[in-house]
């Protein structure tokens, strides 16, 4: 739960401090904290000053529905992994990209996938936003794998809104003396 918040405080909160935004378990009390007030006695000591981002919408009633995403670099595209004897198959959504706007980095023991979606508002004159929720800007993200595979060996295609990656698991290495 915590890691999960983490992900989400840049996105709710801008912090003109040099500090990354995180929270923690406070060490005595039963309470979740800042990570730089973990260790105070008095919590309403020093409040901490934040701000809500203007990325946030709301309808037109004044009801919270979203985050924009719009370059802030949060959101991450969602995926399958499966795993038989001798590969790893990887399903990453990622409809409405162009060729050219994602790129898949294979490694021993991570696939790693970033790109840019445009904002599709741009075509647009003076647009009232209602409903926002595909998420647009850059994105990051890394998928980790429980065993090595081989990067040489491994294949990725584009298929109707889904980059399907197929990667041959690393042999174990033996020698044998007599």
């Amino acid at each position: 739960m915590i890691n999960f918040v983490n992900t989400k405080l840049p996105q709710l909160f801008i912090d003109n401090n040099t500090q990354k935004l995180q929270v923690q378990m406070h060490i005595r009390k039963p309470h979740i904290v800042l990570a730089q007030r973990r260790e105070l006695e008095d919590l309403e000591q020093n409040p901490y000053p934040l701000k809500l981002s203007p990325k946030l919408f709301y309808d037109d009633a004044g009801y919270f529905i979203g985050i924009g995403s719009q370059d802030n670099g949060q959101w991450q595209p969602i995926y399958n992994l499966y795993e038989t004897d001798e590969k790893i198959y990887a399903i990453v959504e990622l409809a409405g990209f162009k060729k050219g706007e994602s790129r898949i980095e294979i490694l021993e023991e991570a696939i790693i996938i970033d790109g840019c979606r445009d904002d599709f508002k741009k075509l647009l004159i003076n647009p009232t936003t209602h409903q926002e929720k595909i998420p647009m800007g850059k994105f990051k993200i890394e998928i980790p794998l429980k065993c090595r595979v081989d990067p040489e060996e491994s294949s990725a295609e584009r298929d109707e809104g889904f980059w399907k990656i197929i990667c041959d698991k690393k042999k174990a290495a033996t020698k044998i003396f007599q």
